[in-house]
């Protein structure tokens, strides 16, 4: 945005340093481990973004009362609460499975006589 004439002979090349600064996400610090957790981190920044966005949409469509901006307000809500399905869904599919553990009962059924018998052939 720097060499930008449009917004240099406007006057509007700070209002659009400080869009960028408020909505485009910055790249993490540390790499991701996995697909997926960049993936959770991308959707993590999009929902950020998104509610800073329904703020400013609200503001907007308070103070103007058009019915298209509560209809655009309407569609960025839909879409905030897609993406926060999206990480509840993609944190359940990574969320491994109790392991199992088996159990053997071995129980045995004898008769009095049946015992005894036992009893007497381990002496």
């Amino acid at each position: 945005m720097e060499d930008d004439p449009i917004g240099k002979a406007l006057g509007i090349t700070e209002y659009y340093k400080g869009v960028a600064d408020k909505y485009i996400p910055r790249a993490p610090e540390e790499p991701p481990n996995s697909d997926e957790e960049e993936v959770r981190r991308n959707i993590k920044v999009l929902i950020k973004t998104a509610n800073t966005a329904v703020q400013d949409l609200a503001r907007i469509a308070e103070s103007s009362q058009d019915h298209e901006s509560y209809s655009a307000l309407a569609s960025l809500l839909r879409t905030a609460g897609g993406l926060n399905k999206m990480l509840v869904d993609i944190k359940n599919q990574t969320q491994k499975p109790p392991i199992e553990q088996s159990v053997t009962n071995q129980n045995i059924i004898l008769t009095t006589a049946e015992f005894q018998k036992m009893l007497l052939e381990k002496k």
